[in-house]
């Protein structure tokens, strides 16, 4: 399983611009609520990573990818916007065991980054009404604060509207 270890060392390596805490509370940011307490800003203010299979259909067969959609705390991802966003046919929200055998993190420690080649990683718009979001690093116990345009021009993730309140 992967944790704030890989996190850190992908901040350090990279150079990314992110300040990481952890807390002695196993389950300090467990979710967006819990997250924003413990960061002590509002829930909007979580970037949070959710987890979809995407699925394309194809002549040959039905082609699956995974896809991490990072959007504020106080928003939920509209499926179909997602599904048209990616020319996919449907996306379904991963379950827990899925979410950690397909990224290697758990749900409540799924990071923005870093993430495998196979994983798409996309960037909701709702992020970029705030000069800096608090992510988890890597553990329901560990968030970073970032600021949103990273995902996007130093990451390459795609910007993208696929979230409703």
């Amino acid at each position: 399983m992967k944790g704030i270890g890989e996190v850190r060392r992908f901040v350090l390596e990279s150079g990314v611009d992110a300040g990481i805490i952890e807390f002695d509370d196993e389950g300090a940011a467990r979710d967006s609520i819990s997250a924003a307490a413990a960061a002590g800003c509002s829930t909007a203010e979580i970037a949070k990573t959710m987890a979809f299979e995407c699925e394309a259909d194809r002549t040959e067969g039905k082609e699956r990818r995974t896809v991490l959609v990072v959007l504020s705390g106080d928003r939920m991802v509209d499926t179909t916007r997602l599904a048209n966003t990616t020319g996919s046919v449907s996306a379904r929200k991963l379950r827990p065991a899925e979410v950690l055998r397909l990224t290697g993190y758990p749900v409540g420690g799924v990071p923005p980054f870093p993430h495998d080649t196979g994983i798409t990683v996309l960037a909701d718009s709702s992020l970029f009404r705030f000069k800096y979001v608090w992510a988890s690093a890597g553990a329901p116990n560990a968030i970073m604060k970032i600021r949103p345009e990273l995902l996007t021009a130093v990451l390459g993730y795609s910007a993208v509207e696929v979230s409703t309140q």
